[in-house]
């Protein structure tokens, strides 16, 4: 079995993963990957053959009243963690996001050009420009929700989305790394607004618009899974 570093074991995604399958995943006490000094020589004293990078500071409104730790952990980490698995030769895979996009049209595939809104959904794209300068990397384009509940009182009525739930999103990128998949991939659920996502597993949960949070949020994030969905057929026909 591949030796993989886990980055971001403590977050909703995180702790799926680890539920199913082995990962050597610190805690931020024991690196910090805004360090590169840190983060390298943690690495080379591992030796993995793959690291998984889900660790972020996540959330339009987190990331716009905190730039400089967004912009440290989102981007500065994962520039730190490309930076070495480039000098040891080691496959990154990153979990980026839907919200790259503008939200204009949806449906969007691997190959639409990004244009994110806010200060989030900039990170992420610059994080992915980090991992795009490896010889092996995945980058999978996602967005989940914790596996039982929601965070917040409230989800929006005016937002189309794919999110999935985050023990079903963990078997995907299991399946995706076990099968060695290289390049970018979307691996999301079926397209719905947020709140109609939400109500199936807090029927209680309050209805909000984007315009009411004053931050500028995409219409529609929804991925087109096409290339996904034709990977995993592949695999599961024997190939």
């Amino acid at each position: 079995m591949d030796k993989i570093i886990l980055f971001g074991a403590s977050g909703t995604l995180g702790k799926e993963l680890i539920q199913l399958r082995e990962f050597i995943s610190p805690s931020h006490k024991e690196i910090d990957i805004i360090n590169f000094n840190q983060t390298k020589e943690y690495i080379e004293k591992i030796k993995p053959s793959i690291i998984m990078h889900s660790a972020a500071l996540v959330g339009a409104k987190e990331c716009e009243e905190n730039k400089e730790k967004a912009y440290q952990t989102n981007v500065l980490g994962t520039q730190n963690i490309a930076k070495t698995c480039l000098k040891n030769k080691i496959k990154l895979v990153y979990i980026s996001t839907d919200s790259i996009f503008d939200g204009e049209k949806g449906n969007y595939t691997e190959e639409d050009i990004p244009n994110p809104l806010n200060y989030y959904s900039l990170t992420k794209l610059l994080a992915e420009s980090f991992t795009k300068m490896l010889d092996s990397y995945l980058i999978i384009r996602t967005s989940f929700i914790p596996s039982n509940s929601f965070p917040y009182a409230k989800a929006f009525t005016d937002q189309y989305t794919c999110r999935m739930k985050a023990n079903d999103l963990a078997k995907e990128i299991i399946f995706a790394v076990n099968h060695n998949l290289e390049g970018i991939v979307n691996i999301t659920g079926e397209k719905d607004t947020l709140y109609n996502i939400i109500k199936k597993i807090n029927p209680n949960i309050g209805k909000i618009t984007r315009l009411e949070t004053g931050l500028n949020l995409p219409k529609d994030l929804s991925l087109n899974t096409n290339k996904w969905k034709k990977i995993k057929e592949v695999y599961r026909n024997g190939a």
